[in-house]
């Protein structure tokens, strides 16, 4: 079916309403693939995000009412990337950021790190209670 905004689904449907496994290709290229409960992002599944036409991240995990929600992984173009709890869309709970080759491993709250946490430098040091400027 393709929607009055361009957007493009293929997949099952129930009571005229997209639910069960299914891909939406939106008009800016961004596609998910994954798992659909009343036309919602629901259970698992993958959206590749582009901007402007061009790649920009990839996520994989879980979704609760079309919200990145649960445990999830964020891998950008540029290689960053976040393994760990989202809630309400953003990096929040416990997780593992990985950028510019460091590793810091604590805790998250509206996409940003919260309090200290395990940094590992590209040498491998690796320095315990470390905090993350915002």
């Amino acid at each position: 079916m393709i929607f009055p905004t361009g957007s493009k689904y293929v997949g099952q449907w129930k009571n005229a309403k997209i639910e069960g496994i299914g891909i939406m290709t939106f008009s800016d290229g961004s596609k998910y693939v994954g798992q659909w409960i009343d036309f919602k992002r629901e259970g698992q599944g993958n959206l590749t995000y582009y901007d402007k036409g061009n790649y920009f991240a990839e996520y994989i995990g879980s979704w609760i009412n079309d919200k990145r929600e649960g445990i999830g992984e964020i891998k950008y173009q540029n290689g960053n990337k976040y393994f760990g709890e989202f809630k309400n869309g953003n990096e929040e709970g416990f997780g593992t950021m990985t950028f510019s080759g460091y590793k810091f491993v604590g805790r998250f709250k509206g996409g940003e790190p919260d309090g200290p946490g395990v940094l590992t430098y590209p040498n491998g040091k690796v320095e315990d209670n470390f905090i993350l400027p915002r």
